[in-house]
């Protein structure tokens, strides 16, 4: 009986250990993983993607290239890794776990906004990587795609969110692809213009308010289709008035 509690306590022990081992190589494994992006992120600070090797890497990491190699297949696979775990896909995840409560559009905008600004948006560094990117998304299909699918993903929730505030479908897909580009273009604003993170500040709270005018504009429509003819009807009036007044400027009179 002691001979098959100590049998069964060994077991017990060897289990528990192989389960320890095994976190604990997962922990230095994730740890290893993050070490290379990190160094390709300082590369790219560096000098342009096409001319960084994975010896420059793999040294910035300070492990050797055999190491680079099992976590990663090539050089691109490690930029791949970089997209899909880097920035961008940090603000897919925050608006994937965007429960829909009692918080107004206005509330939710700047909460988002507020993120892009500290994780992306005012980060030069970011920016200088991202143009970098999408330069050489233009001449490598393996980068187009994870990019395209990770923007992709961007939209979907993006028009998810506004369409349970009440957005329609195809206006939300717009504004989504709308928010996308505008927020994207900071980076060119940023880096290549050298705009004042102060004016651009500004630019991105405008923006903000015009999405929120728009959300609350078609939710309108949506529940007083009237308000859309009424609408409608004092636009042309006012563009007849415009023209009008035009015509006459045009004759002289």
């Amino acid at each position: 009986m002691q001979c098959r509690c100590a049998k069964f306590d060994f077991f017990a022990t060897d289990l528990m250990m192989r389960s320890l081992l095994s976190v604990s190589n997962k922990s230095l494994q994730k740890e290893r993983k993050i070490q290379i992006l990190e160094a390709l992120h300082n590369c790219l600070l560096i000098k342009p993607y096409k001319d960084i090797s994975t010896r420059d890497i793999a040294n910035q990491a300070n492990v050797n290239q055999g190491i680079l190699y099992y976590f990663f297949k090539d050089k691109e696979d490690i930029l791949i890794q970089y997209v899909l775990d880097g920035y961008v896909k940090r603000f897919v995840d925050w608006l994937g776990q965007i429960v829909i409560d009692d918080r107004t559009e206005s509330a939710l905008l700047e909460e988002a906004s507020e993120f892009l600004r500290k994780e992306i948006l005012f980060n030069r560094e970011i920016s200088i990587i991202f143009i970098e990117l999408w330069s050489l998304a233009g001449s490598n299909s393996r980068v187009k795609e994870k990019l395209k699918s990770v923007y992709r993903q961007w939209e979907e929730i993006m028009t998810a969110v506004m369409v349970q505030y009440g957005v329609e479908e195809g206006m939300a897909q717009k504004l989504s692809r709308s928010i996308i580009s505008f927020d994207e273009g900071i980076a060119v604003c940023l880096v290549v213009m050298e705009k004042d993170v102060e004016e651009l500040r500004e630019t991105l709270n405008w923006f903000k308010d015009r999405v929120i005018s728009d959300i609350h504009k078609f939710r309108t429509v949506r529940e007083n289709p009237q308000e859309e003819r009424r609408t409608s009807s004092e636009e042309k009036m006012v563009k007849k008035g415009v023209q009008s007044k035009e015509s006459r400027k045009g004759s002289g009179r």
